[in-house]
């Protein structure tokens, strides 16, 4: 009796035959290669994510986080900057949510005690954002006080950080949750209120310009004081 062979998938071997190699560890050529090639890829690609990382955050490359002292002190100096941030932020989101009122119509929130909430919810909202936005800040640039030090690569983090913020908000709320609408009087941009857009524009940018001259009087008190001391002095 004659036995019919059975078919082959590749290269005169069946499927069982492949599955068996395969387990056993018997690759084929053309697999080892292509498998070197995915490993050497992707080795390729950790190494460039690497530099990426150390370029976005000079502490690593300096070795600073990884001493328990310098990082702690990073860490408090970072927090402590980032609650003056955020206070001035809190006061300056506050007076645009009440300015910007009448550019929404909000039927939940038609009595005042309801629109108050609703606005300390939206300001409380911006300000938990200003507060990640400025640590975000600090881990890209490196710098805890970055206002001060790099200021420019600082607030590029907080206006991207805060205008995506801003587009997920309004687009979760308006046509989603439908928690409020925008008036006749609101331009928009693909749907989006120009005026929550131009908010995350305009307000970290004025908070930076404050900051900034705060210190700017700070540093020049003192020198006038050392100075002082320096006059009083006995020769």
């Amino acid at each position: 009796m004659r036995v019919r062979p059975v078919p082959c998938d590749h290269e005169g071997r069946d499927g069982a035959g492949e599955a068996r190699d395969f387990l056993d560890g018997n690759f084929p050529a053309d697999l080892r290669v292509a498998l070197f090639q995915i490993a050497r890829q992707v080795f390729a690609i950790g190494g460039r994510m690497k530099q990426c990382l150390q370029r976005i955050t000079p502490y690593w490359r300096r070795g600073a986080m990884t001493k328990p002292r310098k990082a702690r002190r990073a860490i408090s100096a970072a927090i402590g900057a980032a609650l003056t941030w955020t206070l001035w932020l809190f006061a300056l989101n506050l007076v645009w949510e009440v300015a910007q009122l009448p550019l929404y119509t909000m039927s939940r929130y038609s009595e005042w005690p309801a629109l108050s909430y609703a606005v300390l919810h939206c300001t409380l909202g911006d300000t938990a954002m200003a507060f990640a936005s400025y640590l975000i800040a600090a881990l890209v640039t490196g710098e805890p006080r970055w206002p001060v030090r790099r200021p420019l690569i600082g607030l590029a983090v907080v206006l991207v950080a805060g205008e995506l913020f801003t587009i997920w908000a309004e687009w979760h709320n308006v046509y989603v949750l439908r928690s409020w609408a925008y008036a006749a009087g609101m331009p928009t941009i693909l749907g989006i209120g120009v005026a929550p857009l131009a908010q995350w524009l305009v307000l970290p940018a004025l908070a930076l310009t404050i900051l900034r001259y705060r210190y700017r009087r700070l540093v020049h008190s003192k020198v006038v004081r050392q100075a002082g001391h320096c006059l009083d002095s006995p020769q």
